[in-house]
């Protein structure tokens, strides 16, 4: 009913009165129902506005059909590879390159964050977008490392020995050996 109050004639009646039904929402002023919007629902006949699905959960209907929109459950947990920040979205992103998610939609809240993506571990990456485990992260080739976490291709993977120029070798062990051994001596001298 499009009435601003000003006749309580104008409202003595049902007339002119628009219920919805689940999964639409018919606005202060407005006539007629309109399916929520992508990313909302609403469970409630008569309501006048959508609930957000929250995040790490999204609702991809495009308001073509209010069945798509009238539970929280119709709002899904994103799936292995991917989170969203973000509440009242209808698409999940996928994890950057570098990074992994395993959950497969057990839990709304291991997809709310940028950090519920992992990163590969040193000494791997990956180039994969919305990689769904830690399998996707590549070890660099032998002889060679990735210097951070969450290395995005091959190009991260340097020369052991660069790295550790400098710190001489132990024993006439170099690269990786020479660090675990230097590591493992100052640990026995010093305690």
């Amino acid at each position: 009913m499009e009435d601003a109050a000003s006749s309580a004639a104008a409202h003595d009646d049902k007339t002119g009165c628009v219920t919805c039904i689940p999964g639409e929402y018919a606005g202060a002023a407005s006539a007629s129902c309109t399916v929520c919007d992508p990313g909302t629902y609403t469970a409630a006949v008569g309501t006048a506005t959508c609930t957000d699905c929250v995040a790490g959960k999204a609702l991809e209907d495009a308001s073509t059909s209010a069945a798509a929109h009238d539970a929280e459950t119709d709002c899904v947990i994103c799936a292995a590879g991917k989170h969203t920040i973000a509440v009242a979205t209808s698409v999940c992103t996928d994890c950057a390159v570098g990074k992994y998610l395993t959950d497969a939609a057990s839990d709304a809240l291991k997809h709310d964050a940028l950090a519920d993506c992992d990163a590969c571990a040193v000494g791997k990456y990956s180039s994969f977008i919305g990689a769904t485990s830690s399998e996707y992260c590549i070890p660099c080739e032998e002889g060679k490392a990735s210097k951070y976490e969450g290395a995005i291709s091959i190009e991260f993977c340097e020369d052991i020995e660069e790295e550790i120029s400098g710190a001489g070798s132990l024993f006439g062990v170099s690269g990786c050996a020479a660090i675990f051994w230097v590591t493992v001596v100052s640990v026995v001298v010093y305690v």
